[in-house]
C-alpha cells in the first residue's frame, strides 16, 4: 500500500505482526475463543481475520481453518447475530448541502468519512452474511455476489450494494492518490453535481441494506 501512495493506519493487520503470525492450532484456538466469547475478547477487533484465504504454500491450512470456523459457528449461533448487530453500529449520512454533509443528526461537517459512511458498513454486512450463509468467496464484492444466490430474497438490493461500495471504492482510491491518504476523508465541495447524487444514492442503498440486516436478524437500527 505504502508503495502505491497510500496510507496505512497503524493498527492495520500485517504479516510480519504475531497477531497475523500462528500455527493452525493457535489460529484454532483464536477462532474458538472469537466465537465462544465474542464480547469478552473483543471479536470487533478481530473480524478481519475471518476474511482469510490462501495466498501461498499450502492451501489446505486455509480449508482447515475454515472447516474449524465453521464448525464452531454451527455449535455458537449467536455469533453471528451479534457480528450482524455491530455492522449496524454506524448509519450513513442523509445528504450533502452546500458542500457539507448532513448526518442523521442533523450536523452539517466538511467532509465525508468514506470510509465509516459507505466502505465499512458494506464490508461488515458483507462479511456477516458470508458466514452466516457459508460463502466460499472472501472478497465484499464476491460475498455479496454469492449470497444473491444463496439467500436470493433481495437480490436488487444486494446488486445495488455492490454498485454503491464500488463507487465508494474509486472515489476513495481517486483521493488517495490526490492526496496521498488513506483516501477515507473526502470533501464534497470537490464533486461534480453527478458524483454527489450517485454517493447519495449510495447512502440510501446502505441504509436499505442495514433494514434489510435488521429484519433478517431480528435487530433494530441504533
Amino acid at each position: 500500500m505504502s508503495a502505491c501512495g497510500f496510507g496505512h493506519p497503524g493498527t492495520r493487520i500485517a504479516a510480519d505482526r504475531p497477531s497475523a503470525c500462528r500455527s493452525v492450532a493457535a489460529w484454532k484456538r483464536a477462532v474458538s475463543k472469537w466465537i465462544r466469547d465474542p464480547i469478552e475478547s473483543s471479536v470487533y477487533r478481530a473480524t478481519s481475520f475471518f476474511d482469510l484465504r490462501a495466498a501461498c504454500g499450502s492451501a489446505s491450512l486455509v480449508k482447515e481453518l475454515s472447516r474449524h470456523i465453521e464448525a464452531e459457528k454451527r455449535e455458537n449461533p449467536g455469533f453471528v447475530r451479534l457480528l450482524a448487530n455491530d455492522s449496524m453500529e454506524n448509519l450513513p449520512p442523509l445528504t450533502f448541502f452546500r458542500g457539507l454533509v448532513i448526518d442523521d443528526a442533523g450536523t452539517a461537517v466538511e467532509t465525508l468519512n468514506l470510509k465509516r459512511a459507505t466502505l465499512d458498513p458494506v464490508v461488515h454486512v458483507a462479511r456477516t452474511l458470508a458466514l452466516d450463509g457459508a460463502c466460499t468467496q472472501n472478497s465484499t464484492l464476491g460475498r455479496l455476489a454469492e449470497t444473491r444466490i444463496l439467500f436470493g430474497d433481495d437480490e436488487q438490493l444486494l446488486a445495488e450494494t455492490s454498485d454503491a461500495f464500488a463507487n465508494a471504492l474509486y472515489q476513495r482510491a481517486r483521493t488517495a492518490f490526490c492526496e496521498g491518504t488513506d483516501g477515507s476523508r473526502i470533501d464534497p465541495g470537490k464533486l461534480t453535481r453527478y458524483e454527489q447524487t450517485v454517493l447519495k444514492s449510495g447512502f440510501r442503498t446502505v441504509l436499505r441494506l442495514l433494514e434489510y440486516t435488521g429484519r433478517r436478524y431480528g435487530l433494530s437500527l441504533r
